[in-house]
């Protein structure tokens, strides 16, 4: 089997784990006739399930919703591993198992042991996902877009390890996930607004990536997820001294929970992971067959191949096709 590491650097509260059981759930109703299943077993299938209970319950029980202080965050650091197979294998014949590292959001300033492990973590990974609050990014121009996603702590420990660790030409693929999107989205012109602001407000990040060292072999992208879908930002109602609390709405009394694109980030992932072992094909033409069975290695390259790449969705850089 094959192991993936994915890191998703954002601060408490942004909605990681929110993220990935909306990614689950929505890639099962997805999958439709493609020969593939994802697996989630243990703690991960536990956390996940809960979550996506909780998402089902809030939208069942009241028509608004106050994000603030938001699902309680990790203490520690937190890996959720899932894993794919063929749609007719168990857990046990999974090809490939995905592992989601989930770190506090304080630890980007924490000690430096602490960040010292966020950073061996990005230096190592193959994926890292930037989760972010839509609403604090555009809402007064961005004015609480700080408090709430934190940039300046991620973006030095994103330029320190991936400048020190460029020269090892590893491929990457770097996801900007805008959340709580759902107000931004409703037409094509606001859907641009919002990842030309995302473009606007994360420059140095993209410029650093776009450096001679890194462009070659990071792909860059911006990739909207609606995990509520139903769901709209309202207004921001003041909070004292505190950073306002964001207020969102349903669009209709009736509507229940229905994500939109959640499929999406599984099949970037997927188109990344087979274009990065195409490349590395010293290595790793000799191995795939041992590793994956024709079929599976068809139905995942397939999935991933169905990518959105239109307008909410932009590609950045795609590294010479590497997504």
């Amino acid at each position: 089997m094959q192991v993936y590491n994915v890191t998703m650097l954002a601060p408490t509260q942004v909605g990681k784990t929110t993220l990935l059981a909306v990614m689950w759930d929505g890639f099962k109703k997805a999958v439709g006739a493609a020969d593939l299943n994802v697996h989630a077993t243990g703690q991960t299938a536990v956390r996940l399930t809960q979550t996506l209970n909780d998402l089902k319950t809030m939208l069942a029980r009241s028509d608004t919703f106050k994000v603030g202080p938001g699902i309680n965050g990790t203490m520690g650091e937190e890996v959720y591993p899932l894993f794919l197979s063929r749609k007719a294998g168990g857990i046990n014949e999974s090809e490939i198992e995905i592992r989601f590292h989930d770190f506090p959001g304080g630890w980007f300033a924490g000690t430096d042991e602490q960040q010292k492990k966020i950073g061996n973590m990005i230096e190592n990974c193959d994926v890292i996902l930037i989760p972010i609050n839509s609403p604090p990014l555009i809402h007064d121009k961005g004015l609480w877009h700080d408090a709430y996603n934190n940039p300046s702590a991620v973006s030095n420990l994103i330029q320190s390890h991936l400048s020190a660790n460029a020269v090892k030409a590893k491929s990457r693929l770097v996801l900007f996930v805008p959340l709580k999107s759902e107000y931004y989205l409703q037409n094509d012109r606001d859907s641009e607004a919002l990842v030309d602001r995302v473009q606007e407000s994360y420059r140095t990040w993209f410029d650093h990536l776009a450096c001679d060292r890194l462009k070659e072999h990071t792909a860059v992208a911006i990739t909207p997820i609606q995990t509520l879908g139903n769901v709209l930002f309202q207004y921001a109602e003041p909070d004292g001294t505190n950073p306002p609390v964001f207020v969102f709405g349903k669009k209709d009394p009736r509507a229940g929970y229905e994500p939109k694109d959640a499929d999406q980030l599984l099949r970037y992932l997927l188109s990344f992971f087979f274009e990065k072992y195409r490349r590395e094909a010293s290595i790793w033409t000799r191995t795939l067959a041992l590793f994956w069975g024709s079929e599976f290695l068809d139905a995942a390259e397939k999935f991933g191949r169905d990518k959105k790449r239109t307008t909410p969705f932009r590609v950045v850089q795609d590294a010479g096709g590497l997504i």
